[in-house]
């Protein structure tokens, strides 16, 4: 029967679906500034970064091993946990609103190329899955910046500024700005915030192909038409007692 043709097999926390006499190749994929981008096959459960990219042919010459990227398929238990967290953060009643929630979802991580590269099998060079891709850009060469801004603009890099320097040039924080929540994320998907001690602020590093962003502070709600009726009959019916308790004091 169907059930005996058929069985699942661990494979370093994968599971690989499998008939008599055929096998799904599991693989990763390296896209960019590599000698050879593509798909390759993972073959061994230790296999990690640093192999992917030597059976890549390594590095371009034109390669910006600071902004790579490592991005990983959640897998199935993963994927319905977070359909799981969305519906009840939303707590919405819209049937079709949830069916159309994706389980899709990728994650990237923050590698250290560099150190992968000049420390083959360390912690940081880590253990490949299947789906992965390693994404290694070009020298980048810009920082975008968004949020709270009165331009929000994408802006040539420049060692020579600071974070301070890039917010000048896209017009300085607007009114509804909150400087000291302001962050960064780096282009290997790495993200450092602000730091505050007392009045100072400590922004964070900017880097090629980073992008800025400045959050908003929270609208405050008004208050409704209802709310500011009850609110004043409150206050007045205060206002009769404390004249009470005066005439009361003083007759």
């Amino acid at each position: 029967d169907s059930a005996s043709l058929f069985k699942l097999e661990p494979f370093d926390r994968i599971f690989i679906r499998r008939s008599p006499g055929y096998e799904i190749q599991v693989t990763a994929r390296v896209e960019g500034e590599v000698i050879f981008p593509g798909s390759y096959s993972i073959s061994r459960k230790d296999e990690r970064i640093s192999d992917l990219l030597k059976r890549a042919g390594g590095l371009t010459p034109e390669a910006y091993p600071e902004g790579a990227r490592l991005e990983r398929v959640f897998q199935i238990d993963e994927k319905e946990r977070l359909k799981t967290l969305e519906i009840l953060s939303q707590q919405s009643e819209d049937s079709l609103l949830l069916e159309n929630i994706s389980t899709e979802k990728t994650q990237a991580i923050g590698i250290d190329l560099k150190k992968i590269i000049s420390q083959p099998g360390s912690d940081f060079d880590l253990l490949l899955q299947s789906g992965d891709v390693l994404k290694i850009p070009k020298e980048l060469q810009t920082v975008r910046l968004s949020g709270a801004l009165l331009y929000p603009i994408t802006v040539r890099y420049d060692k020579k500024y600071a974070f301070r320097d890039y917010i000048s040039s896209s017009g300085g924080f607007s009114t509804e700005a909150k400087p000291s929540k302001s962050y960064v994320i780096y282009a290997n998907g790495t993200v450092d915030r602000t730091h505050s001690f007392f009045t100072f602020k400590n922004y964070p590093k900017v880097e090629p192909g980073a992008e800025i962003i400045v959050p908003q502070k929270e609208e405050k709600q008004k208050m409704t038409a209802g709310e500011a009726l009850s609110f004043g009959s409150a206050a007045a019916s205060v206002a009769l007692v404390l004249v009470t308790i005066i005439k009361t004091l003083n007759p």
